[in-house]
């Protein structure tokens, strides 16, 4: 679906394009699209991770092909440590020093350069910056007592920053009438078919070619997943783009923060702040999604305030109790401050937006001139100089961590659908999440404890009955396959054909003669009997972990006997030689 501003286009909802009726959550369509706007307008779409690469292909081929459509280049840059690092490779300074140079520099915040860290005065000293004092010290002790560290910090100093590799941008797609090859430099996508555009984002955007995101989105995956899956358990269809989003078992679980693997709500400060707040509407969790980010999240406060006790709240002006009524008095989201600006400061919506900009972008020039208008247009409004200055004041403080509405209510609806279905259909919604980080294996442990705690019963995998993902058995979940360590695609793919081909597998020996022993080794062998999938079939674990390896190996010898087209001396024998004993 789409969202950000665009969500804003009662057009773009008619067409499908977003799932959010623009009037009915009073979203602004100036803030999409204006008379005053010069760029063209931004569209962002999200799309599942596995259907993108299908969108890409499709928008490819409608507009022509690669010399039409291409994916943006980015520039992966020399970071702080990076640079201490290649310095001292260049001198061939001791790693050790080095490494111990580089550490110097703050993990967090992420980002950190060596500039915020240090500064150099006119005689070319460093001098500690005001960010990170004390690790600038350290440095400048270690730099003045180690021969050679002065070369390679000051050589960091100079390559920090410098293009270090080329990427593909994430979401980025230029989309051309002419020729691309006419306009800009292209290069090859490595191991796809795919071209990019060798210029950045900026530059594509400031040759005026037409730039969209095609963002490939996880949670859609798990919804559609879940949606299969309730299909196939129980015949229902669920019509995820109708709920009710007044629906109480939801709307309790988000007042309880028990969104443990909720798009959006999921962190451990989400949780808390939804206990403190106890939303009881789809509004409240709108307005709470765009609150809670570095700023903004200082009015929480003034928000749970003003949602349990309404006559708390201070409008400045009665007029504006409309606009700020449903975030009880907090400006949270960037309309808010263009509908203010359009009623007491007479501003056209294009020039509202303008201000928006203005504010967003620090720019004193423009926030100068905008600020005269907004107070001729108050005078006008019978708003007296001290509360119209108040407001300027007021508004020019939230325009700095409101937010975009339209945004805040596209991804809070998404955080709506994937709650409903965990408050609803808690199994298959929470096996789908669970296959959708069967590639981050920390993340794995998390949810299975998550569907524990919810009096989910999540089974071990087994090699008779689970698939490559997990899926739900009754109203528990069985352990996906490719969700064990050390177990690749090919060998789940290698057990399901011999499970279909033969049955069930009889035991750990049965597994090893019937799988195609190419797609897997020892290692992959034993995963499987420590995490129990083959509990159902033989002994106990440390019995069949004392004979994997003979397993393994039988199967191998086999199988290199088959390929060289070799007959066994048992080959004839009614009889064939025994497995060995557990």
């Amino acid at each position: 679906p789409g969202r950000g501003s665009a969500a804003g286009s009662i057009v773009a909802y008619a067409l499908g394009i977003t799932d959010l009726d623009p009037l009915h959550y009073s979203l602004l369509f100036e803030r999409f699209l204006n008379p005053d706007r010069i760029n063209m307008p931004d569209v962002d779409i999200d799309f599942s991770v596995s259907g993108r690469s299908e969108v890409m292909k499709y928008v490819t081929d409608k507009y022509g092909g690669h010399e039409h459509v291409a994916q943006i280049i980015t520039f992966g840059t020399i970071g702080a440590k990076a640079a201490i690092r290649d310095s001292g490779r260049i001198f061939q300074y001791p790693y050790s020093d080095t490494d111990k140079l580089a550490k110097f520099i703050p993990d967090k915040p992420v980002g950190t350069t060596l500039r915020d860290v240090l500064t150099q005065g006119e005689d070319g000293e460093y001098v500690a910056g005001e960010k990170h004092p004390g690790q600038a010290r350290e440095i400048i002790q270690f730099v003045n007592t180690n021969e050679g560290a002065r070369e390679v910090l000051d050589t960091a100093f100079e390559i920090e920053g410098f293009a270090r590799h080329a990427g593909t941008h994430a979401a980025g797609v230029v989309i051309s009438e002419e020729r691309l090859t006419d306009i800009v430099p292209l290069q090859k996508v490595k191991d796809t078919d795919s071209v990019m555009v060798q210029h950045p984002m900026s530059d594509v955007e400031a040759l005026g070619l037409l730039k969209v995101d095609f963002l490939g989105l996880r949670n859609l995956d798990v919804i559609e997943e879940t949606l299969e899956t309730i299909r196939q358990n129980t015949g229902e269809e669920v019509d995820i783009q109708n709920i009710p989003l007044d629906d109480e078992k939801t709307l309790k679980m988000f007042a309880r923060g028990d969104t443990f693997g909720v798009f959006q709500f999921e962190s451990g400060g989400m949780q808390r702040m939804l206990q403190e707040v106890r939303p009881d509407r789809f509004d409240d969790l709108v307005a709470l999604n765009a609150l809670y980010r570095p700023g903004p999240m200082d009015y929480i406060p003034t928000f749970k305030k003003g949602k349990h006790d309404p006559e708390s709240v201070d409008y400045r002006d009665e007029r504006l109790k409309p606009i700020l009524e449903p975030t009880y008095g907090v400006a949270a989201y960037q309309e808010q401050l263009m509908e203010i600006s359009k009623l007491l400061g007479g501003f056209t919506p294009g020039q509202a937006d303008t201000l928006r900009k203005a504010i967003g972008k620090k720019n004193a020039a423009m926030l100068a001139t905008l600020k005269d208008k907004f107070m001729e247009g108050c005078a006008a409004n019978d708003v007296s100089l001290d509360v119209a200055d108040e407001l300027w004041n007021w508004m020019e403080k939230a325009g700095g961590y409101s937010f975009n509405k339209s945004h805040s209510a596209c991804y809070s609806f998404l955080a709506f659908q994937t709650a409903y279905l965990k408050a609803h259909y808690p199994e298959a919604y929470m096996a789908a999440l669970m296959s959708s980080v069967m590639n981050t294996k920390d993340r794995v442990p998390q949810y299975v404890a998550e569907a524990r705690a919810m009096k989910i019963e999540v089974l071990p995998p087994d090699v008779n009955e689970s698939g490559r993902r997990f899926t739900v058995v009754g109203n528990t979940i069985r352990f996906g396959l490719s969700a064990v360590k050390n177990v690749g695609e090919n060998t789940v793919e290698a057990i399901r054909a011999a499970r279909e081909e033969g049955g069930p597998f009889a035991d750990i020996f049965d597994f090893c003669e019937r799988v195609d022993s190419s797609t897997y080794n020892k290692r992959t062998l034993e995963s499987l009997i420590k995490c129990g999938a083959f509990d159902n079939v033989g002994p106990s674990r440390a019995a069949m972990v004392a004979v994997h390896a003979k397993a393994v190996e039988r199967s191998t010898k086999s199988l290199k006997g088959a390929c060289e087209d070799q007959f066994s001396m048992f080959d004839d024998a009614e009889i064939a030689p025994p497995k060995p004993a557990f």
